[in-house]
């Protein structure tokens, strides 16, 4: 990859204004983000987007975050989740680790705290190669 290449972020809320606020703000940090309004529809977008990072609400209909992350590693592998709960977070730690989720955030969560986790969990897996 080269150092040029913007990472490429699906952010994935039920709520519409969540959902389109983070991802103008993630815009603003040049990242290439695009969004989903579901897990089904999240499932399609990695499927032809192949993303670097998905960040999902954990709460959604028909589809959880923990279930999202395990779908969507089973698609991509190497894509890196990013949970963002209204819950504790220690509370759901261990069924997100499960899941593959790379890191939990909690509601509400700063912009400059997710720029800082999509950088992080960026970051490891260079380590990892």
């Amino acid at each position: 990859m080269t150092e040029s290449k913007k990472h490429h972020v699906l952010v994935v809320d039920d709520i519409a204004e969540i959902r389109e606020a983070l991802v103008q703000l993630l815009r603003f940090k040049d990242y290439d983000a695009s969004d989903a309004a579901s897990g089904t529809d999240a499932l399609l977008a990695i499927a032809r987007l192949k993303p670097d990072v998905l960040v999902t609400d954990r709460d959604m209909p028909r589809m959880n975050g923990e279930r999202l992350a395990t779908d969507a590693k089973r698609i991509t592998p190497g894509i890196k989740v990013i949970m963002i709960t209204a819950n504790d977070v220690e509370a759901i730690r261990d069924a997100a680790t499960i899941a593959g989720v790379d890191r939990v955030l909690e509601k509400p969560v700063l912009i400059e705290d997710l720029d800082a986790a999509i950088r992080e969990v960026l970051a490891a897996a260079q380590i990892q190669k």
